[in-house]
């Protein structure tokens, strides 16, 4: 007889050995703390699930839109965004730059270049989920 348990042992000896999502954003990208992992994987599960890169950037606005009409051609922010997900980037990033160096030299490269602070910002949220899908696509704990 089969039990109904042996599909759930197989599928967690796949993953045995493995860190959870959760583990690996609280233990891999210092000072996320726990707001910030849930958050990120209430709102954002399904692409995070596929580890698509593409779909987080949409939903928290960091992606920019690029509006074309015949030969004018130019780049605007993104306005439909997840605002759960926009908030939690703005805090995430607000605690990143003081704290992290490599937050603080991706903020810094577009201020010295005369950007904006909100593209500034944009920029190191970008790379900060840039950093967490990786780390979620290699499924180690980064230390």
């Amino acid at each position: 007889m089969i039990s109904a348990t042996a599909p759930r042992r197989k599928s967690q000896s796949k993953l045995e050995g493995k860190p959870s999502d959760i583990e690996i954003l609280q233990c891999s990208v210092p000072g996320i703390g726990r707001v910030v992992p849930a958050t990120v994987l209430s709102e954002a599960y399904e692409p995070l699930r596929k580890r698509d890169h593409d779909s987080p950037r949409c939903l928290v606005g960091v992606a920019p839109v690029t509006k074309q009409s015949g030969k004018a051609k130019y780049v605007v922010r993104r306005r439909v965004v997840s605002r759960g997900l926009n908030e939690m980037l703005q805090h995430w990033v607000g605690t990143a730059v003081p704290h992290d160096p490599v937050s603080k030299a991706v903020y810094a490269s577009p201020r010295a270049r005369e950007m904006s602070y909100c593209r500034s910002v944009s920029t190191v949220g970008d790379h900060l989920l840039s950093v967490v899908c990786t780390l979620l696509k290699v499924r180690e704990l980064f230390a």
